[in-house]
């Protein structure tokens, strides 16, 4: 199994509210919490990491899987759902790191640490919880 460093305190720092924008209008917020890689990923083809989610054992459903111009380039999206302890999120996984985003407030701690290790054993990579990752400015 491939280490994750951090995943108390990235399950900690995701957030999900309903916020009412007037009485018949809520829109829901998320926090995202955002893993950098420790080591170079193993694996760095989109497809090839969306084979090696097929096969864990969350459900990734709609996974989304492309690569760029040059052969280091990835990024694969899907909604993540852990059949054992229920919940689902979003996930993102690119060259860049691993974001997940809650989607419920039912996501359990349990369940957010199994796809957060799936996605580590897909990539072949540690990863790290880096809350400084949260002060970065949107990029081009």
């Amino acid at each position: 199994m491939t280490e994750v460093r951090g995943l108390r305190d990235a399950y900690d720092e995701l957030a999900y509210e309903q916020v009412a924008c007037s009485p018949s209008l809520s829109v829901p917020t998320a926090t995202p919490a955002r893993f950098a890689y420790a080591d170079s990923p193993g694996v760095t083809d989109a497809d090839a990491i969306a084979d090696r989610l097929a096969d864990s054992p969350i459900a990734f459903l709609d996974v989304l899987a492309t690569n760029g111009e040059s052969w280091y380039e990835f990024h694969v999206s899907s909604a993540a759902y852990d059949d054992e302890h229920g919940g689902d999120c979003k996930v993102t996984i690119t060259t860049a790191g691993v974001t997940v985003v809650r989607t419920h407030r039912d996501l359990s701690r349990e369940a957010f640490e199994r796809v957060v290790e799936a996605i580590a054993n897909a990539v072949d990579a540690p990863l790290r919880f880096d809350k400084t990752d949260e002060q970065r400015h949107g990029h081009d």
